[in-house]
This record gives structure tokens, sequence and C-alpha cells, in this order.
């Protein structure tokens, strides 16, 4: 069950990071490289999940393009596109200080899906989305196992 349950959670994440806009003026590149998920959060299971490393969870982002690996297996492709955006207090129901998860990240032009917010601090990538007042919200966090232009930023 658990396993169906992180499934869900990390399809539901990669939803709605197609659903933003790249913003080629923020700089924030940073999301290109591979990931591999390292722990998970929800409200209706607010215990942490931790992954350990080679669990076949894999994000792959380059410049327009992402993939979504379980298992070794691509389960899920597209673009997305990387947008400024400061709603995220409002968008999970949480208060979130400012300057966090301050952009989102727009998956396969699908801007009607609900907002998934990220931010890139101490070497990973963590993602925010759903409201947590109605056990809704869910954590993704991610850290760098390649980064693609190899010069540590993902440029």
């Amino acid at each position: 069950m658990k396993m169906v349950y992180s499934i869900m959670l990390v399809s539901c994440f990669a939803l709605t990071i197609v659903a933003c806009k790249k913003n080629k003026d923020n700089n924030n590149n940073d999301v290109v490289g591979i990931w591999e998920l390292s722990k998970t959060t929800a409200a209706m299971v607010p215990n942490a999940t931790e992954y350990p490393s080679g669990n076949g969870n894999i994000l792959e982002f380059t410049a327009t393009t992402y993939k979504q690996y379980s298992n070794g297996q691509v389960i899920k492709s597209g673009t997305y596109t990387i947008a400024d955006d400061n709603t995220v207090s409002q968008s999970v129901c949480l208060q979130i200080d400012n300057g966090r998860y301050s952009h989102r990240i727009v998956f396969d032009g699908d801007n009607a899906a609900d907002k998934t917010f990220f931010e890139i601090s101490n070497g990973g990538l963590g993602f925010i989305s759903g409201c947590y007042a109605v056990d809704a919200g869910h954590t993704s966090e991610y850290r760098r196992i390649y980064d693609i232009d190899g010069d540590g930023t993902g440029k």
C-alpha cells in the first residue's frame, strides 16, 4: 500500500509540475539535471517517508523537457515551463516564508492543473502542492544525482 501511495504521489507531483510556465529571465535553469526522490510528506500521512539512494524514482530535466522514471522505466515525459509566482501560501493553505517556493513549474502546458511550487536549496530540489487544509497537500524532495552540464549549477 505504501508503494502504491508513493507512486501515486510522485505521479501527481509530476502532473502538477507540468502546469507551470518557464521564464527565461528568472535564471531558474537550476532544475536542469537528474534528480532522485529522497523524501515525501503529505497532509494525510504527516510522517516523512525517506527513500534510499538507488530507489529508481528519478526526474530528469533538460532546459525545456522532463522525464519521470519509476524503477528504470519512463512513466511520463514532456515539456515544462517555470514562472515566478508568490502565491504558494494561498495555494497550499500554509504560511510559507517569503522567498521560499517563489516559482512554480507547469508540465506540458497544463495551466489548469493545481499549482506546483519548487525551490532549490542545500543541493536539493523540493516541490510543494495541494491544499493541506483539505488533506490534499504534499511535498517531494529530490537529491541531485547528475548535473547535465557538469558545472554544478544545472545551467
